[in-house]
């Protein structure tokens, strides 16, 4: 368990478990006053006591962590031993059901087996040094209750066992889910690898490209330049040519008017 967990699962069972101890309490302590104070009583409130105010202290000094659990659930188990051998109720083995319970709490398949051992000892004994064996109607009941606590020990220990070995499952299917997972993104990482290095081909033919596009224009522009020269240039022959056409008809005008005076003289 995270101490997250161990938080929540020990806020939880200190709640219940001050529930029981001081309702245990002050069953003692009416029982003390309508029937008389005994020494059985008073080891009885003074275990209730001092449970109580080790579990208050665990939950506050230590709320997140195992030493908690441990430091909250040892007293409680310590005060029902105690009252169950002291005390003279026959139903008080019925509070054993409850510290069981909240030891599965905590998701620890020791902390219930040796929650079960110490509930079934203590219940044998006290049947033993408590029971009538002379009435067979105690010797049946006796069995009774010894049968529901082994029925209830089987029972939690299984319940944790099998949770177990679902959450043993669950995290085998979430890590094998989780090795797919990696693998997809091995495989994305290679695609995406390989997608970089066409784009930067690709990249590295548009620079080309585009080099020879520039070089391109520029042979074009030289082109164009001299293109616009070169008609310049005839234009100017054009212009040159014109001006000679123009020059030889007058020459061939003074050519004739010269013949002509020559004829006359």
């Amino acid at each position: 368990m995270s101490t997250s967990q161990y938080k929540r699962a020990n806020k939880r069972a200190y709640i219940v478990l001050m529930m029981i101890l001081v309702y245990l309490l002050g069953s003692v302590v009416i029982g003390s006053v309508l029937n008389g104070f005994t020494g059985a009583m008073l080891a009885q409130m003074i275990v209730l006591a001092v449970a109580m105010i080790i579990s208050t202290i665990a939950v506050i000094a230590l709320p997140d962590k195992r030493i908690g659990m441990i430091c909250m659930m040892t007293p409680a188990a310590a005060s029902y031993v105690v009252v169950a051998m002291l005390n003279r109720n026959e139903y008080a083995f019925i509070y054993a059901f409850v510290f069981i319970i909240l030891s599965m709490c905590f998701y620890n398949l020791r902390l219930v087996v040796l929650g079960n051992v110490v509930v079934l000892v203590t219940n044998i004994v006290r049947l033993i040094l408590q029971g009538d064996f002379s009435d067979s109607m105690a010797i049946q009941e006796s069995l009774v209750i010894i049968f529901t606590l082994v029925m209830s020990a089987v029972a939690s220990i299984s319940v944790i066992r099998l949770l177990m070995k679902f959450n043993r499952e669950n995290v085998e299917s979430l890590q094998e889910a989780a090795d797919l997972q990696a693998e997809s993104n091995e495989k994305m990482i290679v695609v995406a690898d390989n997608v970089i290095k066409r784009f930067a081909q690709a990249q590295d033919t548009f620079d080309s490209l585009r080099s020879s596009i520039e070089t391109n224009n520029f042979a074009m522009q030289n082109i164009a330049d001299s293109t616009l020269s070169t008609a310049e240039s005839i234009q100017k022959e054009a212009e040159m040519c014109m001006e000679i056409r123009e020059t030889s008809g007058k020459t061939a005008e003074e050519i004739a008017k010269m013949l002509e005076a020559s004829q006359r003289t």
